[in-house]
């Protein structure tokens, strides 16, 4: 019974996540991620078309993106033209453009309290991977947001489950 063995460490997981995390035991269900699929999606089919920036925040350089950026806390082993993409993830994941984290035209500012949350989530993004997945790439901001701001928690009203 592998299945059902899985099933009881995901809801470990799901236990351990809302109140590491969200201190509220029912603040993720196993809807968040999976949406009625058996493997949750880790990205979307298709990506919307980038924001258009009021200044490019993505100066072509080389080396690593911590070497360019400033108060990068995240992804700074990543290399510098690579940020964008990853930035132009959460736009797609969460259904945001830029300023819904960063101050535009101060892009290192940690004034907007989204920016701090974000980081906090992409830690237990990877602490899942590392604790539930064997560090393999099974999680992204989409899993769960699948681009809204706030992941869905529990069944759209009028579905069932099919038991």
């Amino acid at each position: 019974m592998p299945a059902k063995i899985r099933t009881r460490e995901m809801i470990r997981m799901e236990r351990a996540v809302s109140t590491a995390h969200f201190d509220d035991v029912d603040a993720i269900s196993c809807w968040t991620c999976h949406r009625g699929e058996i493997t949750p999606s880790v990205q979307p089919a298709s990506l919307t078309a980038p924001p258009r920036y009021t200044t490019d925040p993505f100066p072509a350089s080389r080396g690593r993106a911590g070497e360019v950026y400033e108060n990068l806390q995240l992804f700074g082993d990543l290399a510098a033209a690579g940020l964008k993409d990853v930035m132009e993830g959460y736009n797609a994941a969460l259904g945001v453009v830029c300023t819904h984290c960063h101050v535009i035209n101060d892009w290192a500012a940690d004034q907007r309290r989204e920016k701090e949350l974000t980081r906090r989530m992409v830690e237990m993004e990877a602490e899942i991977e590392r604790e539930y997945f064997d560090g393999a790439d099974k999680v992204s901001c989409w899993t769960c947001h699948r681009g809204g701001v706030e992941p869905a928690r529990n069944l759209p009203p009028g579905l069932s489950p099919d038991l």
